[in-house]
């Protein structure tokens, strides 16, 4: 479950959770994140996974936006906005700045 996650594989994530009763990971859910895979990340939080601090991290340090705006949705950390910025992606600064 967890390569697949990492990779986007949404298809295989589903198959392995119907067929196999793959059990949601955090692993999963940082690998998507890191690697931008919103719709892996939608995916797995469907299937049960937990959103967490790190997988937010993850996406800002490696410049996924839309990731990270999903994961605001569900807190914010500090890391994240000092990750973006130690990374040079500005546009997650910017959107975590102006975030409530």
């Amino acid at each position: 479950m967890d390569g697949a996650a990492t990779d986007g594989h949404n298809e295989v994530v589903k198959w392995l959770s119907v067929k196999r009763a793959a059990v949601t990971t955090t692993a999963a859910m940082e690998g998507a994140a890191k690697n931008g895979h919103l719709g892996t990340v939608k995916l797995l939080q469907a299937l049960g996974a937990q959103s967490n601090a790190r997988a937010m991290d993850l996406a800002a340090a490696h410049g996924h936006v839309d990731v990270v705006v999903w994961h605001s949705e569900n807190g914010c950390t500090v890391d994240a906005m000092d990750r973006a910025a130690s990374n040079e992606h500005f546009d997650v600064v910017i959107f975590l700045r102006q975030s409530p």
